[in-house]
């Protein structure tokens, strides 16, 4: 399912999704034009605000018709634009066996700023984005290290959550987190043989799991 801001909401993008057999949630351009066939309805809420739907349908360039969900959320506090309504299109199913409700197809397109957060994190703690390297190649290979960092940090943070409980992992600065790894590592490497270090690599993951959170409780 992709899931896009209103930015990507075309005639033609959406139209090519579904070409493809693709699914999408996306949010409504206000230049998108569209003819409702059914009335605004309100079915629901979501821990943002109240949630209503209507069919629309859209037509390309070709006069090609595409009917879709539109999805309007009527928020409780307005976005950082503004904004107290917004509305997302969708294909995804409403009814059948794989079908999604509006109030899960809302949240759906809420959980992505989570993603849009984890790529500001990327960029700002771990140096994703290296100005200085003039080389495609070698500026993939700068953002994966740093997805796998993201990765890791992911892991301390949950279990910090599981020894400390959820509110604690939130409190933490991955900025100076990155500072903190990256000023002991090297001493840390000097100071401890690589043999002590191999016992994690043979862990299952339950029992580093397990290990993890003991360490973490050593944390004030």
């Amino acid at each position: 399912v992709w899931i896009a801001d209103r930015n990507f909401c075309t005639k033609d993008f959406l139209h090519g999704i579904a070409g493809k057999e693709g699914l999408f949630v996306i949010r409504e351009h206000r230049k998108l034009s569209w003819k409702p066939l059914t009335p605004l309805t309100q079915v629901g809420h979501t821990e943002t605000g109240v949630v209503c739907e209507q069919l629309i349908r859209l037509r390309d360039a070709n006069g090609e018709g595409l009917i879709l969900r539109r999805i309007q959320i009527t928020l409780r506090t307005k976005t950082r634009d503004g904004d107290r309504r917004l509305a997302v299109v969708t294909n995804l199913p409403g009814k059948g066996v794989s079908a999604a409700s509006a109030p899960v197809v809302a949240d759906l397109y809420r959980r992505r700023w989570k993603i849009e957060i984890a790529f500001q994190n990327l960029e700002r703690d771990l140096n994703s984005e290296i100005n200085t390297l003039g080389h495609p190649p070698a500026a993939l290979f700068c953002f994966c290290v740093a997805l796998v960092a993201f990765n890791m940090f992911a892991v301390i943070k949950a279990a910090l959550r599981a020894a400390h409980g959820p509110e604690c992992a939130e409190h933490i600065s991955g900025y100076y987190l990155a500072d903190e790894i990256e000023g002991t590592r090297r001493g840390m490497t000097i100071a401890i043989p690589d043999k002590h270090w191999l016992v994690f690599g043979r862990m299952s993951a339950a029992k580093l799991a397990e290990a993890l959170v003991q360490l973490a409780l050593l944390m004030n």
